[in-house]
């Protein structure tokens, strides 16, 4: 009976993912490029200081923003992970990979 109770446990999970993975993936790409969004927000005054020009006239300011949009992405990507609870669905259960006894 334990069996058969983790195959459609692990039916009901594979099924579950197929549904649900989409939109917890679409929600995480926009709160990610949400989070780069604001990091590049907030490093354009950077960009005023010490390159003392407008944003996007040398190449060299990628190495302001591109810190400032990966730290963002990282803020976006953990927001998405605490609010979704998509650790606490998407970890695979205590009981499905524990041999049976």
């Amino acid at each position: 009976m334990r069996s058969v109770m983790l195959v459609f446990g692990g039916l009901f999970r594979f099924f579950g993912r197929l549904i649900f993975t989409p939109i917890l993936l679409g929600w995480m790409i926009g709160a990610v490029l949400f989070g780069a969004m604001l990091g590049s927000l907030v490093a354009t005054p950077f960009i005023f200081a010490f390159f003392d020009q407008t944003p996007g006239e040398s190449a060299w300011q990628w190495l302001v923003f591109g810190p400032f949009m990966f730290v963002g992405a990282v803020f976006g990507f953990q927001y998405w992970r605490m609010a979704s609870g998509a650790d606490a669905y998407l970890a695979p259960s205590e009981g499905f990979f524990v041999e049976p006894r």
